[in-house]
Order: C-alpha cells, then structure tokens, then sequence
C-alpha cells in the first residue's frame, strides 16, 4: 500500500483498489470503509467493493448515514467496539433487529468490522461481508485488517489536514488581498494639495502625517506634535505655518 507521500487526491481511488485486495485476499464478497462525521456522532458509507456472481465490480457510496438505518451498528462503532460477527442469525434479537433483517434480505452470512480512532475518537472504520458461506473471523484476518485499516485512516487524517491547510491558505491570501486594497484605498485617499519642499519622503507612513497637517494648517486650533529628537518636528511645525 503506497500511501506516503501519496497526494490527496489519489487518496480516494487508492483506498477502492485496496479494498478490493483485502476482500479478494480474505474470500469475502464484500468490503467497505466509513468515515465518521466531525462530532463522530454518526458515520457514511464513503468506499465499497463488492462481488457478485463471479463479476468484480467497484462501487462507492456516498451520503448514506449509516446511524439512522443501524443504531446498534453506529452505537458500537462510535464507541470504539469491533463488530465481529460469525453467524448473523447471533443478531436475531430485539436490539439488533434492524441489523439482523438488513443481513437476511441481502444474504449476509457474516460480517467483519472495526472501527479506526485517531487521537481517542474514531474516524474511520473498515469492514468485510461474507455472503456465499459463514466465516470464521480468525485472529490473523482480523490483525491484517486492523492494519490495512490504520493505514488507510492515517491517509484520511492527512488527506483532512491538507484540506484544512489549504482553506487556512485561502483564507490568508483573502486577507492579503484585502489589506492589499486597504493599503492602494489609502493612498489614494492621502492625495496631498501641496509641495513640502523641505521634506523628502515618499513612505505611507510620511505620507499620511503631512496628510494631517494638511488637515489641522487650516483650522485655528492648537496642534501637538510628539517624537523623539532628530525625527523632524520643526519641519513638521514649519508646514504647518507655512
């Protein structure tokens, strides 16, 4: 599984072929990856494989919310429980009814899950369907999935880092652009009337104080002028005489 330095965009059509690797790997006719909401309240179905009468076929699906069709599903998952199932008919009870009725009307047999967490929470999870025999989930199956699970939910993790990372630089270059525009509006508005030949000076900053005295030369009220020695008050007093 190639997926350092993998670009995220890849990340998706990457996750699909290895899907389908386990799945042939393991005999299983179905295998499926989650992705957890934000809040990681509830989950989707993001990437599916599946077999069906020997033709092999990609499939993904994407918006379904798994929580309201499974609650027993969703509510071990989001607490970090691996699902683990030899026999569906295991399920034929009152708090999985709606998991165990979903597994007979398409012919599960067995099914494999386990969820992926990421700094505590989970974000992921990976799963297998059996529908032709019961499996016997054995421990070696299980390890190599949780690893091919790992890996594909540290790819997730990146591929959302890079997402936000980008947005962050978007928002930035937005921001650029707009003290950019503050910064031309300014200096447009800082036009001055008249030469102050004995200043010299072409900065905003130089700009924008003779701007000012531009402003207070006409009225009759006292003027303060603050700065440290050598930084030009006399001149700046002389201006505003003159």
């Amino acid at each position: 599984m190639e997926f350092i330095n993998l670009p995220a965009a890849f990340v998706d059509s990457k996750i699909e072929d290895v899907l389908k690797e386990i799945a042939l790997l393991e005999g299983a006719d179905r295998s499926y990856f989650f992705q957890f909401n934000q809040d990681r309240t509830e989950f989707t179905i993001t990437h599916i494989w599946w077999k069906t009468e020997g033709n092999v076929g990609d499939q993904v699906v994407q918006g379904m919310i798994v929580e309201s069709q499974f609650p027993w599903l969703s509510q071990e998952l989001t607490t970090g429980q691996e699902v683990i199932i030899q026999d569906v008919e295991t399920l034929s009870r009152d708090g999985t009814q709606p998991e165990y009725e979903y597994c007979r009307e398409i012919g599960i047999q067995s099914f494999l899950i386990l969820p992926m967490q990421v700094e505590g929470s989970p974000l992921c999870a990976i799963g297998l369907d059996a529908f032709t025999i019961k499996r016997q989930w054995n421990t070696e199956t299980i390890d190599r999935l949780r690893i091919i699970g790992e890996v594909l939910t540290n790819a997730i993790a990146r591929k959302h880092f890079e997402s936000k990372l980008l947005t962050a630089i978007d928002q930035i270059k937005l921001l650029k652009e707009k003290l950019e525009a503050e910064r031309t509006y300014l200096q447009e508005e800082i036009k001055l009337e008249h030469n102050f030949d004995n200043i010299i000076g072409q900065s905003d900053a130089l700009k924008y104080v003779l701007y000012q005295v531009e402003q207070v030369a006409s009225t009759d009220v006292p003027v303060l002028i603050l700065g440290a020695t050598g930084t030009g008050k006399e001149l700046i007093v002389r201006s505003i005489h003159k």
